[in-house]
């Protein structure tokens, strides 16, 4: 079950509005092994954090409930924007 290999990490939000772009970037940076591993990276781009909010363990399950059905629907998903893409070029 996902709920057994699941790991909760608290989530950091930050100040700079670019923190996806900084997280691409930490990727790539990991990747490259300039640094040792997504978590070094990050922590080394992340700038100023905003808040930080520590997951609730009751609600584990759920999410771990949730990640299944993800888990499911999530290969399909190609097939669908094929088809959505298919009809918007009709238009």
């Amino acid at each position: 079950m996902a709920s057994q290999v699941l790991r909760i990490f608290p989530v950091s939000q930050c100040c700079s509005a670019a923190s996806s772009i900084s997280a691409t970037a930490a990727r790539a940076a990991a990747g490259v092994a300039w640094f040792h591993g997504v978590a070094a990276a990050a922590g080394a781009m992340a700038g100023e954090i905003a808040r930080e909010t520590e997951p609730c363990a009751h609600r584990q399950a759920r999410y771990a409930e949730l990640l299944e059905i993800y888990r499911d629907i999530y290969p399909k998903l190609p097939q669908t924007y094929g088809k959505l893409a298919r009809f918007a070029a009709k238009m």
